[in-house]
């Protein structure tokens, strides 16, 4: 892994943010990995400095600069950074995100100040609830500790953390230990249904739906909600499309937030939606997003220069157009995706090793390939993220989950044998 270097912003001073950024301008992303984000920044000519806490090797090859998160200490560093940088939140580091109106630049204050302040409203369970009623959509009965009484016990309880992201402290509630719970959790009524993440894109006027994945996870120890990946983009219900554009107009209309954002949400048996979280920024199932529009034609391949979702991200930032994006997912219901679908899985250690490239890179097929690369070498300890595997689905296998399984498996215990029965959803 290659250390952090020094950072120096003088070279920064001159550049700033504008509609149509030239090749060659710099924008800073940050976030616990920026790898999908900087290569979609990389694609439309960007230079980008990468703010992130592994470095991975194409991180690295996607980033001119980067600089490595190792404490919180080098992040208030970072607060001196001026000069009109850009900076784009990715996900992760929730509990850090009052740097953002610290660290953008005079150009991007005041929408980094609106999205500050958008991130601190939605962490809020009355807000939310407020928003997901004018829209449409329901939202589970959100407590703190001192209001589980008697009468909230039926059905099963989540215990969360309001500050952290990727199910990370999402756990099961014991309702002896409700009363014991901190200012920074509240307990949430279990939803049982299908998760799924939306991203949506807004120039402060419009509101596009850009495109639906489910989200995908796994057990860690006794946290049962781990991120582990995203499948899609999925086509959904014409109903369902409408009230999530319902939500974003609503988000929109209130706090004039610009840009990517992304709602997390349940759909239970009936049928019918349930918000879970909104979080204003790029999230893990972007880059699938990013490969469906492309795929609809809505964003130039990477053999044409200067289009990425992350360039759309800026123009919207703007004001600019954002129509162009809109896949009429809200118009007409479809029985199924017309484009590829892409599976996404966050390989996690079930036993401490060393990864080792050229073997990881024997497993794959056509259909496969590595992101999020550490270094040859590297030592991952058990229970920790490995790399990334994504998967392009095709639709005319008999069993196109199958070779997935085999390769899942096989690299998350590597030098044992790999049950093509297991399920891909582990």
């Amino acid at each position: 892994m290659q250390p952090p270097g020094d950072w120096d912003d003088r070279s920064f001073q001159s550049h700033s943010l504008s509609p149509a950024c030239p090749e060659g301008k710099w924008i800073a992303l940050w976030g616990a990995s920026v790898r999908a984000a900087a290569e979609s920044a990389k694609r439309a000519g960007f230079s980008v400095l990468g703010i992130d806490q592994f470095g991975d090797t194409d991180t690295l090859a996607a980033c001119n600069r980067h600089i490595r998160i190792t404490a919180e200490t080098e992040l208030e560093q970072l607060a001196g950074i001026r000069g009109g940088l850009p900076l784009l939140r990715v996900g992760g580091l929730s509990r850090l995100g009052w740097i953002v109106p610290r660290v953008a630049g005079e150009r991007t204050d005041a929408a980094s100040l609106i999205a500050a302040t958008v991130a601190k409203q939605i962490g809020e369970p009355e807000y939310l609830r407020a928003l997901a009623a004018a829209a449409g959509i329901e939202f589970p009965m959100t407590l703190g500790g001192e209001e589980f009484g008697t009468s909230a016990r039926h059905g099963r309880w989540l215990r969360k953390n309001r500050h952290s992201c990727g199910g990370l402290a999402v756990r099961w509630l014991d309702p002896a230990a409700a009363h014991k719970i901190n200012s920074s959790e509240c307990l949430q009524r279990w939803i049982n249904g299908t998760p799924y993440g939306a991203t949506l894109i807004t120039n402060g006027d419009g509101v596009s739906l850009l495109g639906v994945c489910r989200m995908l996870f796994t057990r860690q120890s006794d946290r049962p909600f781990v991120y582990a990946g995203s499948l899609g983009p999925l086509s959904v219900p014409r109903m369902i499309a409408a009230r999530l554009l319902r939500l974003g107009r609503e988000l929109v209309a209130q706090s004039k937030f610009r840009g990517l954002f992304n709602v997390d949400f349940v759909v239970d048996r009936r049928g019918k939606p349930w918000l879970l979280e909104i979080n204003p920024r790029w999230s893990s199932s972007s880059e699938l997003i990013e490969r469906g529009l492309i795929d609809r034609g809505r964003i130039r391949d990477a053999h044409h220069a200067g289009d990425s979702l992350v360039r759309r991200w800026i123009d919207a930032l703007e004001g600019g157009e954002i129509r162009s994006l809109d896949d009429g997912l809200a118009e007409k219901p479809q029985s199924r995706s017309p484009c590829p679908v892409y599976l996404k899985r966050i390989i996690y250690a079930r036993r401490t090793t060393r990864f080792d490239h050229t073997t990881a890179t024997q497993l794959l097929w056509g259909n496969e390939s590595l992101h999020d690369i550490p270094a040859d070498g590297h030592l991952v300890l058990a229970g920790q993220p490995i790399c990334t595997l994504i998967t392009k689905i095709d639709e005319n296998e008999n069993d196109p989950m199958r070779r997935h399984r085999v390769v899942v498996r096989s690299l998350s215990s590597p030098g044992s044998y790999s049950s093509p029965r297991s399920s891909a959803y582990e």
